[in-house]
C-alpha cells in the first residue's frame, strides 16, 4: 500500500514504479499488473505475452493485439461465461473534459450473480482509499465505463 505520500511508497518504488521507470507520484494501476505478469513470466520461465505499460489504454492496445486477445464489455454482457480468471479488464475513469484516463485490474474468478452480474477483481491504486492492491468483489458487467477483458490466448 501507499506509505509516505499520495502514489508513492517503498515497496511501489521496488515493485511497480523502478521496473517500468515510473516517477514515484504516478497512477500505478496498470505497473501493477504489469509487474504481477513480468515476475510470473519470470517465476515460469516463459516470454511475456505482451509488453506491458504503465498505463492501462497501451495495455488494452497491446491486448487488442494479440488474435482473440480482447473481449469488448458488450460481448461479455452477452456471454458472462467468457469472464475467467486472470483477465484483464479496463475501465475508462475519465470525466468530461480531462484526457483519456483509464483504470485496470485483473479478474480473479468468473461472473456470479448477486443482484447484478458481478465479477471480483484484484487491483493496484485501489481500494477504499485507493492506496493500495485490493481485492474488489463487486465490479459489475453492467458498468458504462467497462471497456471489456484481455485476456491471454495459448499463442500469445
Amino acid at each position: 500500500r501507499e506509505i509516505g505520500g499520495h502514489n508513492d511508497g517503498g515497496d511501489l518504488r521496488r515493485l511497480y514504479f523502478a521496473p517500468i521507470g515510473l516517477a514515484p507520484g504516478s497512477n500505478w494501476c496498470a505497473a501493477a499488473v504489469w509487474s504481477g505478469l513480468r515476475r510470473a513470466c519470470a517465476r515460469l520461465g516463459v516470454a511475456m505475452p505482451i509488453a506491458g505499460s504503465a498505463g492501462a489504454q497501451a495495455t488494452m492496445a497491446q491486448f487488442k493485439a494479440i488474435p482473440d486477445g480482447w473481449i469488448t464489455a458488450a460481448e461479455a454482457r452477452a456471454n458472462p461465461t467468457l469472464v475467467t480468471a486472470g483477465m484483464v479488464p479496463v475501465w475508462n475513469r475519465s470525466t468530461p473534459g480531462e484526457l483519456w484516463l483509464g483504470h485496470i485490474g485483473v479478474t480473479s474468478g468468473p461472473v456470479y450473480d448477486a443482484e447484478g452480474p458481478l465479477f471480483p477483481t484484484v487491483e493496484g491504486n485501489a481500494g477504499p482509499f485507493a492506496d493500495r492492491v485490493t481485492a474488489v468483489s463487486v465490479r459489475d458487467l453492467d458498468d458504462p465505463k467497462l471497456f471489456g477483458f484481455g485476456r491471454f490466448t495459448r499463442g500469445s
